[in-house]
């Protein structure tokens, strides 16, 4: 990632036409956005396997209250480039990540199945490497796909589409806040019910959740249209005029979270393969329409091919995974 990155920037640049002060300002914060989730990464995972929960969450609130602090200084005094902000952005979560990595170590040896846990050398199995491997390819996926749609509703409609579409997605990402941890509970009920071969009861729970994501969604959009020019204006005025924008949006977000048990249902199943195809095949279509639909119809078409992206994945892995429960039943019954 870090040497794709820098041999990107160039031609990203010329794409663009950022001026000199921002490439600048990337080579200098481009390591840290590399190695920071890195670091944390493993941190995290090991404070939430031991069921450090809400020491993780302190921890990602000091930073966080401490990177807006300064954010609001820079402003309020005027003191500070590009440059001195991402310093100081780089310096906190350089901080985030000792300290995680820090505490982590601290928790593994205080617990005694894993004291001196570096001393025990480390095997890899190829089964669990390969499924690692294709899950980091799945997640490589999403992020060229959002990074260069930023980049292309940048160049093509201009820097307050992309601001915009950032405050939205601020907005939005209050609702992921609250759906996504029971995903993150539903998760290792499900692997269990595919592990007892429920593969039915898995499946049925999972189109429940849809439904029910569906309906809570459907209700909240209408709350916020219905509202929307009383609680807009706190971004900026001009945003009023971007309802139908932040509808769609809105729709895009709901309809992401209601999937998230399906997907993880393929996770469970080990259809890693047939994912990464469907998902390869689904975001390559994507890459090769947006640009004439930004061109054509601006903001709604990259919009409307979103949601049309996130339909045609959803369909394609549940019919997938209907072929996969029936293969299972049939190996099961003979």
């Amino acid at each position: 990632a870090f040497v794709f990155g820098f041999i990107l920037l160039r031609p990203v640049t010329i794409l663009m036409g950022w001026d000199p002060q921002t490439v600048r300002f990337i080579n200098f914060y481009m390591p840290t956005i590399l190695f920071n989730p890195v670091l944390n990464g493993t941190a995290v995972g090991i404070l939430r396997q031991q069921g450090y929960f809400k020491h993780v969450n302190i921890i990602h609130a000091i930073v966080y209250g401490l990177q807006t602090f300064i954010l609001l200084a820079t402003w309020i005094t005027k003191v500070g480039s590009l440059q001195v902000v991402a310093l100081e952005y780089a310096f906190t979560e350089i901080i985030e990540s000792v300290v995680l990595m820090i505490f982590a170590v601290y928790i593994l040896q205080r617990t005694e199945k894993y004291r001196n846990f570096w001393k025990s050398g480390m095997t890899l199995e190829s089964k669990f490497l390969k499924y690692n491997l294709s899950f980091g390819l799945l997640l490589t996926f999403d992020q060229i796909l959002g990074n260069v749609s930023t980049l292309l509703i940048n160049k093509y409609v201009g820097n307050f589409a992309t601001a915009y579409l950032k405050v939205i997605t601020r907005i939005c990402s209050i609702i992921t806040k609250i759906t996504n941890p029971i995903g993150q509970i539903f998760y290792p009920e499900l692997c269990k019910w595919i592990t007892e071969r429920k593969y039915k009861k898995a499946l049925k729970v999972s189109i429940r959740y849809l439904y029910a994501i569906l309906a809570l969604g459907g209700v909240l959009t209408f709350v916020l249209f219905s509202t929307y020019s009383w609680w807009i204006v706190i971004f900026d005025a001009t945003m009023v005029t971007a309802k139908y924008q932040s509808m769609l949006y809105f729709i895009y977000t709901m309809l992401s979270v209601a999937i998230i048990c399906i997907q993880q249902m393929s996770l469970a199943l080990d259809m890693m393969k047939a994912n990464l195809v469907i998902v390869a095949i689904a975001d390559l279509s994507y890459l090769g329409l947006i640009v004439p639909c930004i061109l054509k119809f601006g903001v709604y078409g990259y919009l409307m091919l979103q949601i049309l992206q996130l339909i045609v994945v959803f369909f394609s892995k549940y019919i997938y995974i209907n072929h996969e429960i029936s293969t299972l039943e049939k190996n099961n019954d003979a």
